[in-house]
Parts: structure tokens; sequence; C-alpha cells
């Protein structure tokens, strides 16, 4: 069986044209896991961010999760046809994460705290066409949502210093 451990972070910056809403964000990662067969992965991750808003209006964040973590991927060879002229011989990959745990954010306004569930399912369906669905209930906010590339939906922007980003359980 084969193991590995890991370590990351990264460092975000968002700046919002029209709302009051910048921020700096400080994420990190670690974890293990191992092998438990060919095709599969099981182990834990700690993952850790800090969101510091530029304007005193917005509470300042931390959130915290904790969680075990499976992964299933299988590959099998077909015979793609980009056109009748070209077959693409190539390799058709689903792939299921799940992830169980629990996450705490806690703010100038409060704390709490919340099961963490994530299911995600993505199945190539060719060379440049992947379908991801996912099922997830975790503390999330805009920023979050925008670094993973899914936007909110828009709030009124007539609202005095725009939507507010609020984090919340979903």
């Amino acid at each position: 069986a084969h193991m590995r451990a890991y370590l990351g972070g990264r460092f975000e910056r968002a700046q919002y044209q029209t709302v009051d809403t910048d921020d700096n964000r400080t994420m990190g990662i670690a974890g293990i896991d191992r092998s438990v067969s060919p095709r599969s992965r099981l182990g834990v991750q700690f993952s850790t961010e800090s969101v510091d808003f530029e304007s005193a209006l917005r509470p300042d964040f931390d959130r915290q999760e904790a969680y075990i973590n499976y992964e299933f991927s299988r590959a099998q060879q077909s015979e793609l046809l980009v056109n009748s002229e070209y077959p693409f011989f190539g390799e058709n990959q689903s792939e299921v994460m799940v992830s169980v745990g629990y996450a705490w954010l806690s703010s100038d306004s409060g704390d709490s705290s919340a099961p963490l569930l994530r299911v995600s399912f993505l199945r190539s369906l060719s060379p440049r066409l992947n379908l991801r669905l996912e099922l997830a209930n975790q503390f999330l906010d805009a920023g979050t949502a925008f670094a993973a590339g899914r936007p909110p939906g828009l709030g009124d922007a007539s609202e005095i210093g725009g939507p507010a980003i609020i984090p919340q359980a979903g």
C-alpha cells in the first residue's frame, strides 16, 4: 500500500469594483492518505482559511475543516470519434470523491460549527469535456464560490455597500 503526506497553501487577494468587499485570504491544507486498492485512496485532511476584509463593516472570519476523504477513480480504454475521418483513442475516466467531517467558523460576530459532507462525481465525456456533479453541506461565501468558478446569485446592487458576503452552511 502506498502512503503519501501533503501540505499546501495559497494566498488570494479579491478586489471588487463596485462594492466594498475587498479581502485577503490565506489558506492551508495538510493531509495523509493511503491507497487501499489500485483505484482508490482513503485519508484524513485538515484545512484552514483566514479571511480579512479591508472594510471594517465586514466581519473577518476563520474557517477550519477536518474530514475523512475517500477517492475512487476508474479509467477504461475506449475509442472516441471526434469525427468519422479522425478517430481518437483515449480514456474515459470516472472519479468519485466523498469527504465526511466537521467544519468550524469563527468571526467577530460569533462562532458556529456544522457537519461537513461533500460528494463529487466527475466523468470525462471526451478529451475536452468533463461532467461534474457535486452535493455538499459546507461553510461557503461568495469569495470561495468565485475561487471555485461558481459565482453566487446576484444580490440587489441597490443595497448600501452592495450585497453582503455572509459565510453559511448550505
